[in-house]
């Protein structure tokens, strides 16, 4: 069934109105200061550009400022060039990485009879700023599989009020020259918190091997509350897209929409499809817990399945288990994006 009010589709870039950034440090990763909130056009982190203020870590990291730049201006000036180290890798300043929910393990396996499940993540994710390209690798689960595992670059202050957040994927492989798991992912992500499972809210939206994705963690007050890891059913998915393409999430309020591209002019919403009267609309998402600040990233996950793993005699098992250290938990994607813009109204 279709959305009684669809977003309209608003502009690459904006013009006028204050950009509004949240510094209080909810969810365990947004910045401690140094960001201006008045006046401005919006909130820019693409090419070449800074992403606002100073290291919201408290340290300089590396950062290096370009000629004639205020680190505190907003919103920040377009040319200026400056980046920092973080552990992972390089990032434009103002943002940073995580392997979020990398020691993320279902339990079990506490008898010589019965095995654990390996989900832990093996493989450290990397970050690399260049050019205006960001380079991720991720290991990982993937990102609303129950929980999100794999790594994330996200944006350090969190957004209040309306945003559109775009991007394109340049690249998307496996490093270890493998083909691409089926729910491997190269997305958008935007999230209420840093946590890697409910009760965090979470949406992505993006290509990936299988099926274009827009999918969300959320509490559905239509069931009493009962949270959901699927924006709906997944013979609803939009058709195929090309991995090499153009994807952006468009908040307005409470409601969040996707939509894609194949060259970043002409745009398709991604829309329900669902004709079944007793389930919820899902497009666009209205979540009122993203309907103020929240935390926006890039995402990079291999989809590292452990039922593919091989099983193998474990220390102190009597049963054969799946190793946690074989080849298949252990490799990590590629993803390349270009054209990341984050801009406000």
């Amino acid at each position: 069934m279709g959305c009684s009010d669809p977003l309209a589709a608003p502009p690459l870039a904006t013009s006028g109105g204050t950009a509004a950034a949240e510094t209080s440090g909810a969810g365990g990763g947004a910045a401690a200061g140094g960001l201006s909130t008045t006046g401005g056009a919006g909130v820019t982190a693409g090419a070449g550009t800074l992403s606002g203020g100073a290291s919201p870590d408290g340290g300089s990291g590396g950062t290096t400022a370009a000629p004639g730049t205020d680190s505190s201006a907003w919103p920040p000036n377009p040319a200026d060039p400056r980046t920092e180290t973080v552990p992972a890798g390089t990032v434009q300043l103002g943002w940073a990485q995580l392997d979020i929910g990398k020691d993320a393990n279902y339990d079990g396996g506490n008898t010589p009879s019965t095995c654990p499940d390996p989900d832990a993540m093996q493989t450290p994710g990397t970050v690399q700023f260049a050019d205006g390209v960001w380079t991720l690798t991720g290991s990982g689960e993937g990102f609303i599989h129950g929980w999100d595992q794999g790594s994330l670059v996200y944006f350090k202050t969190k957004l209040s009020g309306d945003f559109t957040f775009t991007m394109k994927v340049d690249a998307f492989e496996m490093l270890n020259g493998k083909p691409l798991d089926g729910a491997a992912e190269a997305l958008l992500n935007v999230r209420e918190d840093l946590g890697y499972k409910q009760p965090t809210h979470s949406i992505i939206a993006g290509a990936s091997p299988n099926k274009y994705i827009f999918m969300g963690r959320y509490s559905w007050t239509g069931e009493n509350g009962k949270w959901w890891h699927w924006p709906a059913w997944p013979d609803t998915w939009p058709t195929q897209r090309d991995l090499k393409s153009w994807s952006r999430l468009i908040g307005r309020g409470d409601a969040i929409s996707a939509e894609t591209s194949t060259d970043g002019v002409s745009w398709q919403p991604v829309e329900d499809n669902d004709q079944n009267a007793q389930h919820p609309t899902w497009y666009p998402f209205r979540l009122s817990e993203l309907g103020h600040a929240r935390y926006v990233g890039l995402l990079c996950s291999a989809r590292n399945d452990r039922n593919y793993a091989p099983l193998t005699q474990q220390p102190g098992k009597t049963t054969n288990c799946r190793d946690p250290g074989s080849a298949q938990l252990k490799a990590a994607a590629r993803c390349v994006f270009s054209h990341v813009t984050l801009t406000q109204p």
